[in-house]
């Protein structure tokens, strides 16, 4: 015979404790949603796929030439930063009203006017610092700020890197689906933050930390160093970082683990790293690691060896690496490399230690290089000097066009150029510079090239550089 506490019990606890919940009414869901993205993301890359022939960047003649009747179409915002209601017409023909309308229309008119120009003087004082970093997204229409449907801050939030240090590498996780950006920082810290998009569309609202790691941990704190430079390989899912370190850590961020480390000899720095495309023709796509040193050397590394030290080491020139690439066009064997002397030099991996072989090498500029950037899809490249103005050059060194200037020739001249970034998909060029102004050039087919936005942050949108 049982228990009456027993059968109690079962009667008791065979319910759940907690109430069922409440049945959720499904909002109206929209399956198509994806592939709607889906096939946007095609479009972009079809645009990206029809730039066979690029003749060359250069400013347009002025803001009309720059925008023509877009503004019309997408509605520019007024002076008063909105787009805000039409003036209402005088309620009476009687010169009375009439003058009372005009006189409070003025009033207001000068009111909007003293706080735009307040708010512009105040963002002014905040935006001292230099660009130092710009990066495109690869589908959506976005970069440091938005460029297509009006010149806008598309959002704008702190890192929360330690004070003192800065960030030295961004980029872009997920392009094709949920988009999340990685950020790293002088302090070795790798942040990714996700809702970066959906944020920026949300006025006040930041986007959330989605993993923090130190990824570097022995690296050297030095304010004048390279930092932390990084290298984000898509399709395998793994990450390279690299800096004032005696190793070069790359992580799997799936398991957020260690997955190699390789040693960096002493008294170099890596300034610069670089893996070839997944889609590279040769047989190195994903494997093969570059890192480019202040010295000038240019480390390989091979995933594939089981040692911990380089693989290759190449020791042409004795300038500081600006960057390295991988281009996609040949054999998938070469490797370019830009360096802050203004020379750019190509050579071939596979005859790396042969002393016998002379690589191409070419002067892109005669002054100082402080940046340098490749098209994914086009061979062209992209020099920047302190001496305000941008080369336009091919792989080969062939001068293509000069942009000094952000609009026309008698515009206001870039300043001292810090960072550029060529879209992936599009044949635009952004271009950072010691002032506030972020400029984005556009090449036209049959004419010559025209800035399709060049425009200072202050003027978009309140916000504060961190």
């Amino acid at each position: 015979m049982l228990h009456s506490f027993y059968k109690w019990s079962c009667r008791e606890f065979s319910e759940p404790v907690t109430p069922p919940p409440a049945p959720v009414v499904p909002d109206v869901v929209d399956l198509a949603a994806p592939g709607k993205k889906h096939q946007q993301h095609q479009q972009v890359q079809q645009q990206g796929g029809a730039a066979d022939f690029f003749a060359g960047l250069s400013p347009g003649r002025g803001p009309a030439a720059a925008w023509g009747g877009e503004a019309a179409a997408v509605g520019m915002m007024s002076v008063g930063g909105s787009m805000g209601n039409p003036a209402m017409p005088p309620l009476s023909s009687s010169p009375y009203f009439a003058q009372q309308y005009e006189e409070d229309k003025q009033s207001a008119h000068e009111a909007r006017k003293e706080q735009e120009l307040q708010r512009q003087k105040r963002e002014l004082q905040e935006l001292r610092e230099r660009q130092l970093l710009l990066q495109h997204h690869r589908h959506e229409p976005v970069d440091s700020l938005s460029y297509e449907g009006g010149h806008h801050l598309h959002g704008s939030f702190s890192n929360r890197n330690r004070k003192g240090t800065r960030m030295t590498s961004v980029s872009w996780i997920n392009e094709t689906d949920i988009s999340l950006l990685l950020t790293a920082a002088g302090d070795g810290v790798v942040r990714v933050w996700g809702d970066v998009m959906e944020a920026g569309a949300d006025e006040g609202r930041s986007p959330d930390l989605v993993t923090a790691f130190r990824a570097l941990p022995d690296l050297e704190q030095n304010p004048g160093g390279p930092g932390l430079a990084t290298h984000w390989q898509q399709r395998r899912g793994l990450l390279s970082a690299a800096g004032a370190s005696r190793h070069l850590n790359v992580w799997d961020m799936g398991s957020e683990q260690m997955w190699k480390q390789w040693e960096v000899p002493e008294q170099c720095n890596v300034s610069a790293l670089r893996a070839p495309s997944d889609n590279s023709p040769g047989p190195l796509g994903g494997w093969m690691i570059a890192a480019g040193m202040t010295d000038g050397n240019v480390l390989l590394y091979d995933a594939r060896e089981r040692g911990v030290s380089a693989v290759h080491k190449m020791n042409r020139l004795r300038n500081y690496v600006v960057d390295l690439f991988f281009p996609e066009e040949g054999t998938g064997h070469d490797i370019l490399t830009g360096y802050s002397n203004g020379s750019i030099m190509t050579q071939d991996i596979r005859k790396a230690s042969d002393d016998k072989f002379m690589p191409h090498h070419c002067k892109a500029q005669q002054t100082a290089m402080t940046c340098i950037t490749m098209h994914p899809r086009v061979p062209v490249l992209a020099t920047g000097s302190h001496k305000q103005f941008i080369n336009i050059i091919t792989p080969r060194g062939d001068l293509m066009s000069r942009i000094k200037e952000h609009s026309g020739f008698f515009d206001q001249r870039l300043g001292c150029v810090t960072a550029l970034a060529f879209h992936p998909n599009k044949l635009l060029l952004a271009a950072g510079a010691s002032d506030p102004v972020v400029s984005i050039f556009a090449h036209k087919e049959g004419t010559s090239s025209s800035t399709k936005s060049a425009y200072s942050p202050a003027s978009a949108s309140s916000h504060q550089r961190r």
